[in-house]
């Protein structure tokens, strides 16, 4: 699953708009909107700061499968 795809869906299943992730990420939604599109290439820094969103390590991120949701909470 590409990064992209994994923000979105992690995004989706926390319940946070890409308003909400935008303002956290002191971004505006069009240029958040072109991360998750991939559009834009995500750096290490940002994707830690996605992660720090998520509240999630980016192992995790990195180890993400839809599947995994259902087995243990992020």
């Amino acid at each position: 699953m590409q990064n992209q795809v994994k923000i979105r869906k992690i995004r989706e299943l926390r319940g946070y708009s890409q308003d909400y992730m935008a303002v956290q990420l002191g971004i505006s939604c069009k240029r958040y909107s072109r991360i998750e599109c991939g559009e834009t290439k995500i750096t290490l820094e940002r994707l830690e700061q996605i992660c720090g969103i998520f509240n999630i390590t980016l192992g995790d991120f990195l180890s993400f499968e839809i599947s995994d949701f259902f087995k243990k909470k992020f």
